[in-house]
């Protein structure tokens, strides 16, 4: 056998494959290309600081002072409610009370009117009552004077001296009903006179007596 014709397989195979059509490549042919894993680094933490107890105690103060004026502030807003309900209640009250106030003065107003007016009324009727006491004694001692006249008319001296008693009684009750003191002086004087010529000069004491009758008429007439 020819050593050249003793070839090997490989070559054989080879020249085989290089005269037939290489085959059309596949997906399950191509080689998968991988991309390489890029890993991000991690973010860095920050490092917390520890808070001193300075701070820590400074927040605590402030959270309670925050407390203490909210309280202070809900216990402000409720007394300042009830305060406020308190005022009105008292105004009503008060605007009651002025009003019954306003009533009552006003009837003590008119009460006092009618006080006035029946003070008035009063003293008038008690001028009134007065002046007819005064005339009513004035008219009695004009009695007894006339009757102490006639007596000696009579010359019935025991009736004259009686009824000049009373005459001089009557002064008495004139001078407690307000007659002015000169006119009481006048009339005791003549009545005096008349009873010191009672019995030795009656004609002497009819005189006197007729002037305390004139001054008794004056006075009288005064009255009206």
């Amino acid at each position: 056998m020819n050593p050249e014709e003793q070839s090997s397989p490989v070559e054989n195979f080879d020249a085989k494959d290089r005269s037939m059509p290489s085959p059309t490549p596949t997906m399950e042919d191509s080689p998968i290309e991988t991309q390489p894993v890029i890993t991000e680094p991690a973010p860095a933490v920050p490092a917390l600081k520890k808070e001193s107890w300075f701070k820590r105690f400074i927040r605590a103060l402030l959270f309670a002072i925050l407390c203490l004026l909210l309280g202070g502030a809900a216990v402000f807003f409720t007394l300042t409610s009830g305060a406020m309900t308190q005022v009105s209640t008292l105004k009503l009250e008060a605007s009651s009370s002025a009003n019954q106030i306003a009533t009552l003065q006003s009837d003590l107003n008119a009460a006092q009117s009618e006080l006035a007016s029946a003070s008035a009324t009063v003293e008038t009727q008690k001028a009134e009552a007065n002046s007819l006491n005064l005339a009513n004694a004035i008219y009695k001692t004009q009695a007894d004077v006339n009757t102490i006249r006639v007596a000696l008319l009579k010359l019935d001296l025991i009736t004259a001296s009686q009824a000049l008693g009373n005459a001089q009684k009557d002064v008495t009750t004139l001078a407690s009903l307000g007659v002015d003191q000169p006119t009481l002086d006048g009339f005791t004087t003549r009545l005096n006179n008349a009873s010191k010529t009672l019995s030795t000069d009656p004609q002497k004491s009819m005189v006197e007596l007729d002037n305390l009758i004139d001054n008794l008429y004056l006075l009288a007439t005064n009255l009206k």
